[in-house]
């Protein structure tokens, strides 16, 4: 048997490698293009059982192929479909915000229950004070009362508790008139012959050898009396009050006054007027509470006291006042007139 040399039978091997690597490299052309579409049906698995569906017998490595990746594209897509495990942020049933918001809340809230308690306790101690100097009810025991609550709820209550009573004695204390003071100043009462002027002698000497006559005198002018308007706060808040009137014997402009605080309870005369039609509009100095309508509208000012006129048929209010709503109120008959809030 002939030997082959060793180059020879390299040659040999080279040649039967190389067709054997060939081999493995070509496909069917039929093979070929499902394995295309394959690639273009990518991880859908709808799409890679249809071409799978349609590969030949003869093409049983891409048939392989075709159902290992059906398996793949079936297992990604049910490990997409599965929900994400909630994160620690969005299991939380409030986030940072919304509980910041709540904090903020909850600190508003206690501060409001702290104020108004505060307030309730600051009143309770005015009241506590306001009875003991009441029950002991001389100047000493008012003055300490308006020393330690000189704004309190009682105060004006207690400087005209004090006025009333100083007068009063001041009266005990004066001498009767001389005859021809009393006599001069009840002659001028008859002169002016009208209801002020009367009022007025009676107001200087109460206890004035003409005061009958005086009486007597004004009551027969009784249509000049003027409307002496009073107000009342019956309810719990402090109240302060403003009001727009003609003064007794004008009636060319409209007076403009304010304000005049009342505690709850009390009742404060404000002024005098020839006219029975006026308006008063009425604050609380514990919240945003008024009293007025909003269909009549006059000029007050938000600092007080104030006073200042306004000629009648002017309608726009002077600087620094704004127009606000106010009651209008007309008094039915001369005399004491008297308007409440909160009855």
């Amino acid at each position: 048997m002939p030997r082959l040399t060793s180059a020879a039978a390299a040659a040999l091997l080279g040649l039967g490698l190389s067709a054997i690597a060939g081999a493995a490299v070509a496909e069917d052309p039929i093979c070929a293009q499902y394995r295309a579409a394959l690639d273009r049906a990518g991880q859908d698995p709808a799409a890679i059982d249809r071409v799978a569906g349609h590969i030949p017998s003869a093409c049983p490595a891409l048939r392989a192929t075709a159902g290992a990746r059906r398996a793949r594209a079936a297992a990604a897509l049910a490990r997409a479909a599965q929900p994400p495990p909630p994160s620690p942020q969005a299991a939380a049933p409030r986030g940072p915000s919304a509980a910041t918001a709540e904090r903020a809340r909850e600190r508003e809230e206690q501060a409001q229950a702290r104020l108004a308690a505060e307030r309730a306790a600051g009143r309770a101690a005015d009241d506590a004070a306001f009875a003991i100097s009441k029950a002991a009810n001389n100047y000493e025991a008012y003055d300490a009362y308006l020393a330690q609550y000189p704004q309190g709820q009682h105060a004006d209550e207690v400087r005209r508790i004090e006025a009333e009573g100083r007068r009063a004695e001041q009266q005990t204390r004066q001498p009767q008139p001389a005859p021809d003071a009393d006599d001069a100043a009840f002659q001028t009462a008859k002169t002016a012959n009208s209801y002020d002027a009367y009022t007025t002698y009676l107001s200087d000497y109460p206890s004035g050898r003409h005061g009958d006559a005086a009486r007597a005198a004004r009551a027969s002018l009784a249509s000049e009396e003027p409307y002496r308007v009073h107000v009342c706060n019956k309810t719990s808040k402090n109240v302060v009050f403003a009001a727009v009137y003609q003064p007794v014997g004008d009636d060319k402009n409209w007076k403009h006054q304010g304000w005049w605080k009342i505690a709850p309870g009390g009742c404060v005369y404000i002024f005098d007027t020839g006219n029975p039609s006026f308006a008063i509009r009425a604050e609380s100095l514990d919240d945003s509470t008024y009293w007025g309508t909003a269909t009549f509208q006059q000029c007050f000012q938000t600092d007080g006291p104030y006073q200042f006129l306004v000629p009648v048929g002017v309608t726009d209010c002077p600087a620094p006042s704004t127009s606000r709503p106010a009651y209008q109120l007309t008094a039915t008959a001369r005399g004491e007139y008297d308007w409440s809030i909160g009855n």
